[in-house]
């Protein structure tokens, strides 16, 4: 599995490059206090939508009703019970290609607290994105400007 995480060019949004087929892991992880209850917890696909669900846990139980189709049966979660939250999606598709957002509300001494964070997924043939650094690379070793090719 290659994959790589870099800021995007507006250094706000975390994007994760996975190759085509291959398994990738969005992270997502709490870090308050575990003995807090976790009430909620999706993963979603923003641009698809507002109940674009990935992943829905609600209510203390998961809700595979409520899942897009073409994520069944390919996403887990890495360990909820140490409260890492991050999404594994096996056999990535050129479609998975995206914004992801894990949101979750925990809840402790007579308060909520809401965290939300997004990851965009790149997905590559295997080798491109290799090819890609490799490019970027002998462009910089030669002085030469990589945005001047669109890189």
């Amino acid at each position: 599995l290659l994959f790589h995480i870099f800021l995007d060019n507006l250094g706000q949004v975390p994007t994760l490059t996975a190759d085509l087929g291959q398994n990738v892991t969005m992270p997502c992880q709490f870090f308050g206090n575990k003995h807090n209850n976790i009430t909620l917890l999706k993963w979603s696909r923003p641009d698809q939508g507002p109940d674009s669900y990935i992943l829905l846990y609600e209510d203390g139980r998961f809700h595979p009703d409520k899942q897009l189709p073409s994520y069944k049966d390919r996403v887990y979660l890495e360990d909820m019970e140490t409260r890492d939250f991050s999404l594994i999606l096996m056999n990535v598709t050129m479609e998975d290609r995206g914004p992801y957002e894990c949101d979750f509300v925990e809840e402790g001494w007579n308060q909520l607290s809401r965290t939300t964070s997004t990851t965009f997924l790149e997905v590559v043939e295997p080798g491109e994105f290799v090819f890609r650094v490799q490019f970027v690379s002998l462009m910089k070793l030669l002085g030469l400007r990589s945005d001047v090719c669109g890189l």
